[in-house]
């Protein structure tokens, strides 16, 4: 089953940050960097990078990418499963969503994640319609950093 939870919106986000979802996210289109690199420039700005946990978020996301014109970019979260493989976490230990509607397909029937330990990043990839992928953590892609509420 699906967690569902009300998207009510932030009151008010920190500079550089924008309420979606009931999240403060940092969409940071103006750099390409790897998963840990990611990581690392959104706990410079006291963010950490998203995580997603609710299908109303993912949605709110998907819609704020396609109004800002920003859904070219593919975007790294902050979730894992390098520590055991198969266990996707958040950075704060939290179990990420599995299957669908937030994981999306490799092909018709097969469901990502798919690639075992040759990809342990999670992944809002553009080309998949910014459902989850499961990605080289050593790709450059855009971090998605969340503000702490």
């Amino acid at each position: 089953m699906t967690a569902v939870a009300p998207v009510a919106e932030v009151q008010e986000c920190p500079s550089f940050f924008v309420s979606v979802g009931g999240l403060c996210l940092s969409f940071m289109t103006w750099v390409e960097e790897s998963w840990e690199e990611s990581r690392q420039a959104c706990h410079d700005m006291s963010g950490e990078l998203a995580a997603v946990t609710y299908i109303e978020q993912l949605r709110a996301i998907y819609l704020y990418l396609h109004q800002e014109g920003i859904a070219g970019h593919s975007f790294w979260l902050g979730g894992s499963d390098a520590a055991q493989e198969g266990v996707w976490l958040w950075t704060d230990g939290q179990r990420v969503p599995m299957g669908a509607p937030f994981w999306g397909f490799v092909k018709s029937d097969v469901l990502e994640p798919d690639c075992g330990a040759a990809e342990n990043c999670l992944l809002l990839n553009a080309d998949g319609f910014h459902y989850f992928r499961d990605s080289s953590c050593s790709l450059l892609m855009t971090p998605l950093c969340m503000y702490p509420q």
